[in-house]
């Protein structure tokens, strides 16, 4: 569904690869903590929002998207309408819980 242009190298890639999950997760533990646990909210603004990050990527020259409009959003679409929520379930376990100033447990 998604090709890169041939005069990006490989390690380009790889590094480019890296920095944009490694942000992403970082997200997932911090402006995102209001999704954890709202599964049927992750899939829809996966769905939603997942496809345009690729067409952004592609105005920018970062990949190609070699089929047509619809042949790429519906995969991407069905991907991260299944990813999104499932990295939020990582990151919820992976994050201790947050105890209110003063609260007991």
């Amino acid at each position: 569904v998604v090709a890169f242009p041939a005069e990006v190298g490989t390690l380009t890639i790889a590094i480019w690869f890296m920095s944009f999950w490694a942000n992403f997760a970082t997200g997932l533990t911090g402006p995102m903590h209001w999704l954890h646990g709202r599964v049927f909210l992750a899939v829809v603004l996966g769905a939603a929002f997942g496809p345009p990050a690729y067409y952004s990527a592609k105005w920018m020259g970062a990949i190609d998207l070699p089929l047509t409009s619809w042949m790429t959003i519906a995969p991407l679409g069905v991907y991260w309408a299944i990813a999104f929520p499932l990295a939020l379930r990582v990151a919820a376990g992976a994050t201790p819980p947050v105890v209110a100033k003063g609260a007991t447990s």
